[in-house]
């Protein structure tokens, strides 16, 4: 029913093409070389859906803070977060959250766009390494329409820092 070819270790995708008849809305189509759905202009009519990287600021990178170099200076999540400020992708919102309580794993992060989009907390991510690899999962993810990367294209941090995986509130 679509144009995704499933292959060992992908978690399943639904990927619509054409019109859903049952409520007329557009999907997706294997004819767009862009996530069309992204842009306000879109020839399809596809409403442009907000996508949320949520960065915890107060994230220790499960350190106490005695373990700091400097308990005054920044914390991590807060280094993460300046990292990440102003190189947001297309379509995706970046905001400060207070404590994600994933302190063991941290620095956490969440991915969020939208009713119809499963959303994704993640852990372990390093301020120093995994910045670009964070930015491209935050594209791929943004360039779904449901949220759902498959596994094999997804940053490797991205892969192992999967702490919980959250269905949509608009079940398919």
């Amino acid at each position: 029913m679509g144009d995704h070819i499933q292959k060992p270790g992908d978690l399943p995708a639904r990927r619509v093409t054409g019109n859903d008849e049952a409520d007329g809305v557009i999907r997706s189509w294997s004819g767009c070389f862009a996530p069309c759905w992204l842009h306000p202009a879109c020839p399809h009519g596809i409403v442009a859906v907000s996508v949320e990287l949520l960065i915890c600021l107060t994230c220790k990178r499960g350190f106490p803070a005695d373990r700091n170099s400097d308990p005054e200076g920044p914390r991590p999540g807060s280094v993460l977060m300046a990292r990440v400020a102003g190189r947001e992708p297309a379509g995706v919102t970046v905001r400060g959250v207070e404590c994600l309580s994933n302190c063991t794993r941290g620095c956490s992060v969440a991915l969020r766009g939208g009713a119809a989009r499963w959303a994704y907390v993640y852990g372990d991510i390093d301020p120093d390494l995994h910045v670009s690899a964070l930015l491209d999962g935050a594209a791929r993810y943004a360039a779904t329409p449901d949220g759902l990367i498959p596994w094999r294209e997804r940053p490797e941090i991205l892969r192992k820092g999967v702490i919980a995986r959250i269905p949509p509130m608009e079940a398919p």
